[in-house]
């Protein structure tokens, strides 16, 4: 029995094993700081930031390299759509510098990035010998290793002449993936030792970036598909060398000059303040949105996977420090509650989709809207019971992004609301009363897909939970909304969610609905259920660019009137 050459047979396991190699270096990273004691939220966000600035570098060195040597050949800069190891690395490590420092931390938290970059690396190029996207230059000697029939080396050495059109398989090539596994897998069993005689937290990081840039250096001689740029060299070799020459001249000068001074203890790593924690996660889930359209789906799993612990070990640190019990929920949904929101997107295929004519089926837009209503409520008391009538209105304005072969549409909105109440008892001495008068201002973010959606936001203000005395307001409370299924036939539910489930009408609702995606990005919808009122229908109606969307709800303890009855109408304006 003859097995057949896997190398360069399988390219469509190089996402699998991106992934992997992903996951793994984020798992290697958060299990060493679990180890050292260093604090979850802190830590899990140094790791968020690092795994975006990963992403983001890979992208960007093979952009500024080649705009490098572009510049130099022809005066121009063209953009790169390659991607690079080294620039992974100086993304991470930038990341994670900027993360510690955002968050006031002062001791080296690189270490664990050694160890988690090469656990990376051999997993990464698996991938790349399975894929048979990354090889050497041809060679006759004992290291050559020859890829399999049909396989892009093969294309390629037919191509460049290497061999002939006819040839059944490529001209052996070194093995580059291979020998990037051997120098990792290497470099991890010796890093234990060289940790070891180190004396400067961080060192063990920039030692293992020096000696990955020489070994980089080295193997440029013998890759394949790289052209020179300066004195011979390719423009990767010009960047490894300058890196080597400063990662390792640190080392050797911060080492030198700790052994002329005592050594000092080491303080234990504390957790960050409250506010620097939200600050940075607000920062990071910003970027992720603003890349949306960017990153591939391997790469969106990843930084959902990294995201969403970092969150929920914020919320953890949210509900130690806030006092008040709605305080405390308020934080732990907001920071848990949005990136499982984001997740919605990794169920969709990934971005950069195309028409059936090759043109791109995604486009943006402004919604402006405004809405109102009005409502009787009946607000039980341990004494007696009181009618309340309300009024409100609001407008409110909103960035749509919407990818139509996906079904996808992201919307990111303020909203400005506010209402007066009054005693509505008929004959009473109290009728008339005036109530507390109710405003806030709502963000949110809405993520909806083929097959799940639902949003989440917070209000601020002097909000009412169906109340109309001091008692029953809140400063701040977070709204949420969920679809399950698809837009023909979903379940729905919601708490606080927008303009005509607001405060003070029907807080919380749950039912069915059906509808669609106009061609237009609106969201269409019909949907029914049960509600803080009772019962409540509401319906979606489109004019060309205008959304009417009214509601009406019904309580059967107020005599069978209308609980509430509102409604919206947004209007869209297209972006250029």
């Amino acid at each position: 029995m003859t097995l057949a050459n896997p190398l360069g047979a399988y390219p469509e396991l190089f996402g699998p094993f991106y992934v992997a190699a992903l996951l793994g270096a984020y798992l290697t990273a958060a299990v060493m700081g679990y180890r050292r004691g260093w604090p979850p939220a802190s830590w899990l966000l140094v790791l968020a930031a690092a795994g975006l600035g990963g992403i983001v570098g890979t992208r960007v060195l093979p952009i500024a390299l080649d705009a490098v040597r572009a510049l130099i050949d022809g005066g121009i800069a063209p953009e790169a759509s390659v991607k690079r190891i080294p620039g992974a690395i100086a993304g991470a490590l930038l990341g994670a510098e900027v993360a510690r420092r955002a968050l006031g931390i002062r001791q080296s938290v690189l270490e664990p990035l050694a160890y988690s970059g090469l656990v990376a690396l051999v997993l990464v190029r698996v991938g790349c010998l399975l894929a048979g996207c990354c090889f050497g230059t041809p060679t006759d000697g004992v290291l050559g290793a020859t890829y399999a029939s049909g396989s892009f080396v093969h294309g390629f050495h037919v191509a460049e002449g290497v061999v002939g059109a006819g040839a059944a398989g490529p001209h052996a090539v070194h093995p580059v993936p291979l020998y990037d596994i051997v120098f990792a897998l290497g470099l991890l069993a010796l890093l234990p030792a060289v940790s070891r005689r180190l004396r400067i937290a961080g060192n063990l990081c920039w030692a293992t970036v020096g000696a990955y840039a020489v070994h980089r250096f080295a193997q440029d001689f013998v890759r394949a598909r790289e052209v020179e740029a300066i004195a011979g060299l390719t423009s990767i070799q010009v960047a490894m060398a300058i890196t080597a020459v400063l990662a390792l001249g640190w080392v050797l000068l911060s080492e030198r000059r700790a052994r002329q001074r005592p050594a000092l203890a080491s303080s234990p790593l504390a957790e960050a303040p409250v506010a620097r924690l939200v600050g940075l996660l607000v920062a990071l889930l910003a970027a992720r949105v603003a890349l949306d359209g960017w990153l591939t789906a391997p790469e969106s799993v990843s930084l959902f996977v990294r995201l969403l612990p970092a969150a929920g070990a914020v919320a953890v640190v949210l509900w130690r420090h806030a006092a008040a019990p709605h305080l405390r929920w308020t934080a732990t949904a907001l920071a848990a509650g949005l990136p499982l929101v984001m997740g919605f997107q990794i169920l969709t295929p990934e971005a950069d989709s195309t028409g059936a004519d090759g043109g791109t089926e995604r486009f943006t837009m402004f919604a402006v809207e405004a809405h109102g209503g009005t409502g009787v409520y009946q607000e039980q008391e341990v004494c007696d019971s009181n009618l309340n009538q309300y009024r409100t209105a609001g407008v409110g304005i909103a960035h749509v992004t919407v990818d139509i072969d996906r079904a996808f549409t992201r919307e990111l909105g303020l909203g400005l609301s506010g209402g007066t109440q009054e005693n509505a008892d008929p004959g009473s001495t109290r009728e008339g009363e005036p109530g507390v008068n109710t405003y806030d201002a709502h963000a949110y973010v809405r993520l909806e897909g083929k097959n799940f959606g639902g949003h989440f936001g917070a209000r601020v203000g002097e909000i009412t939970y169906l109340g109309a005395d001091e008692n029953d307001v809140a400063n701040i409370a977070q709204t949420f909304g969920f679809r399950a299924g698809p837009r023909r036939f979903h379940l729905q539910g919601g708490f606080f969610d927008g303009s005509l489930m607001g405060s003070p009408a029907p807080a919380v609702h749950f039912g069915l609905g059906t509808g669609g995606l106009t061609a237009a990005g609106q969201e269409v919808r019909f949907q029914g259920g049960l509600s803080g009122s009772g019962v409540y229908a509401s319906g979606t109606f489109v004019l060309d660019q205008f959304l009417i969307e009214p509601i009406v709800a019904f309580a059967g303890t107020v005599s069978d009137q209308p609980y509430h009855v509102g409604a919206r109408v947004r209007y869209s304006i297209p972006i250029d």
